[in-house]
């Protein structure tokens, strides 16, 4: 996240130029995306909800993002939306009994059904061994293993020191074998925006629309 900073003073200020402006913002989208789902995942625990809120998450970014007083403060105040959009589903919505395990009926490509049951079955251990850790270890572990975030970057988006991000990952793994960690990576890993354009693409039709440039 060593340019986040830059990229969000120059979508902040009134001085930028609208394209650089809509490049520093598609810049913050590619640089938080896999952030931002990762951790209205841990809250929510749904793979959909989560691509939802973070997609809401950056629609308020866009709108509000000159209202930042200092680009610093930039991780804390996204994470406080996120948490907000995730607070209104969980109020306004009846998530499933087992949210988690909904992302084990991705179809597979897999023609022989014992290899289904099989994968299913594999996936199912992995989120439950997911939605068994405490809510600070699990929003640390899966934005960790998201990919490409350092223990630094987990920690300033959630405001706390890098150590006792370490203490939270280390008690995860301490509460996990060694197989199902490996397991729990490969799966965050599976559903994070950033594994193609797709979450970009959807999240564009913000710069597209001249109503909500001046929102």
């Amino acid at each position: 996240m060593d340019s986040l900073i830059d990229l969000v003073t120059l979508a902040r200020s009134p001085e930028t130029e609208e394209e650089e402006r809509l490049r520093a913002f598609d810049g913050i989208v590619r640089t938080c995306q896999d952030m931002a789902y990762a951790y209205a995942y841990a809250i929510l625990g749904d793979v959909h909800l989560a691509q939802d809120v973070a997609q809401e998450a950056f629609v308020t970014v866009w709108r509000k993002l000159r209202d930042l007083d200092t680009p610093a403060t930039f991780p804390g105040w996204f994470r406080r939306i996120i948490q907000t959009q995730c607070d209104y589903i969980t109020r306004r919505r009846r998530l499933p009994t087992s949210p988690l395990s909904s992302a084990a009926q991705i179809p597979s490509k897999a023609p022989d059904p014992y290899v289904l049951t099989e994968r299913r079955e594999a996936r199912e251990r992995v989120l439950d061994a997911i939605r068994s850790l405490p809510e600070h270890e699990r929003t640390a572990t899966t934005l960790y293993y998201v990919d490409g975030y350092t223990q630094n970057d987990v920690a300033s988006f959630l405001g706390v020191k890098a150590t006792t991000i370490s203490t939270r990952l280390h008690s995860a793994r301490r509460r996990l074998s060694r197989r199902l960690v490996e397991m729990v990576e490969v799966e965050i890993q599976s559903q994070r925006p950033s594994r193609d354009d797709s979450f970009l693409r959807q999240v564009g039709f913000i710069t597209a629309n001249p109503h909500l440039r001046d929102l």
